[in-house]
């Protein structure tokens, strides 16, 4: 018996997203890194299955949070 489309998109937008998790040596790569994380955040398919995780994106926010917090 065929999905009817609307359980099809539901099914489809309720899916966990995998995560992915570039990394290298921190001064390698790093431009690479950060323009894949932005193509795959930004690309219309892969965005809806996919979350970006950079260590260095992490590390930055952690600073500005610890840096707020001591002000």
């Amino acid at each position: 018996m065929p999905m009817h489309a609307a359980a099809r998109k539901s099914m489809m937008f309720s899916m966990k997203k995998f995560r992915i998790f570039l990394s290298s040596v921190q001064s390698e790569f790093a431009t690479e890194r950060r323009l894949l994380a932005e193509y795959i955040r930004t690309d219309a398919l892969l965005g809806r299955f996919f979350d970006i995780f950079l260590f260095e994106e992490a590390v930055a926010r952690e600073r500005q949070l610890a840096d707020h917090a001591f002000q």
